[in-house]
């Protein structure tokens, strides 16, 4: 198995766009040495073709990787909404994708703006309960606190290791809970900022 994480590696450091995301799904079967191997170079690549690739690739499908004689649509992931939340008074939604957070009108279907802040897929997002809060979590390894009412970032919280896959707000909206394919689970306290628990195992 070694041997052929070797080899992985090596293509992944010398090889062109095509080769690196062909070695990339390799990795995934390669247990979870490979699966470690792939989150650190896929959020590392130069190429940003190959960072939005990797999250399709995690889901079995990279339009990347497709021939060109291939029917089908060619899905773009700058077109694909990884999640969605919405406000607890039904007249926002909010999604998130490659590098942006788009905030909707629920009852017209307008963008009403959108957010820029991460560097890498948006793989979850949270509206606090009294509607003015968002919070996101990114493959970027952050999480972040954005005012939904003005779109104003007002936190960014640092602490994961790898991929923020899913973000909650507690009830009374003053603790953040996330997960992350580091295998743990942190929360936050959203006023300061500062993380007061993780959970491991």
């Amino acid at each position: 198995m070694n041997t052929k994480l070797n080899q992985i590696q090596h293509r992944l450091a010398i090889g062109n766009e095509q080769e690196r995301l062909a070695a990339l799904a390799e990795l995934l079967e390669c247990g979870q040495q490979g699966f470690d191997c792939f989150m650190e170079h896929s959020l590392k690549d130069k190429s940003e073709k190959v960072q939005q690739s990797a999250y399709w690739i995690l889901h079995e499908y990279n339009p990347y990787l497709k021939s060109s004689t291939e029917e089908g649509r060619k899905i773009h992931p700058t077109d694909t909404i990884t999640c969605l939340a919405i406000s607890p008074n039904n007249k926002i939604i909010v999604g998130g994708t490659w590098q942006k957070i788009w905030v909707w009108d629920l009852q017209t279907g307008e963008i009403l703006y959108s957010l820029f802040g991460h560097s890498h897929w948006v793989l979850s997002v949270a509206i606090s309960p009294d509607g003015n809060t968002l919070v996101s979590g990114s493959a970027d390894q952050t999480i972040k606190i954005w005012n939904l009412t003005n779109g104003k970032l007002t936190k960014t919280l640092n602490g994961h290791s790898s991929w923020v896959n899913a973000v909650s707000i507690s009830k009374d909206g003053n603790t953040i809970v996330s997960g992350s394919s580091d295998k743990t689970v942190k929360l936050w306290d959203v006023q300061s900022g500062d993380c007061v628990r993780t959970l491991e195992g």
